[in-house]
């Protein structure tokens, strides 16, 4: 492969996620690295999320509810946010319009998705988490 092959490989790979990548109902889950705040891109500012498993990178746009939902994964510092899980996918915001949305992964990678318990713990056939 030629240099100028590899660079257009390349900078088709170090890209912003679209809409396109997530067609056909795909979700990818991804391990956050970072967020780059006021990232001067295409002319303006903006909030790039980057992560370890993906050349591709997320615009955060505060508007979109993306931000407010990494602060409720992750708390309100992104310094936190590293090695956080997250998937993204493609949300319909109103009809024949759509965005890419970040929700919570099955495993967050930061807590436990789900608290292993035993609703049984006595062994009388009685869950012992139900509140009587």
């Amino acid at each position: 492969m030629s240099l100028y092959s590899e660079k257009v490989k390349k900078s088709k790979q170090d890209r912003l996620f679209t809409n396109g990548d997530f067609e056909g109902g795909k979700e990818v889950t991804l391990k956050i690295t970072y967020l780059l705040q006021d990232v001067e891109k295409f002319g303006r500012k903006m909030d790039i999320l980057f992560f370890s498993d993906s050349n591709q990178q997320l615009e955060i746009k505060p508007a979109s509810g993306n931000a407010d939902i990494l602060i409720s994964l992750f708390g309100d510092e992104p310094d936190k946010w590293c090695g956080g899980l997250v998937t993204l996918f493609l949300d319909e915001y109103k009809p024949g319009k759509f965005s890419i949305k970040i929700k919570a992964a099955v495993d967050n990678g930061l807590v436990p998705a789900v608290v292993p318990r035993k609703p049984d713990a006595l062994g009388d056939g009685v869950d012992d988490l139900l509140p009587y």
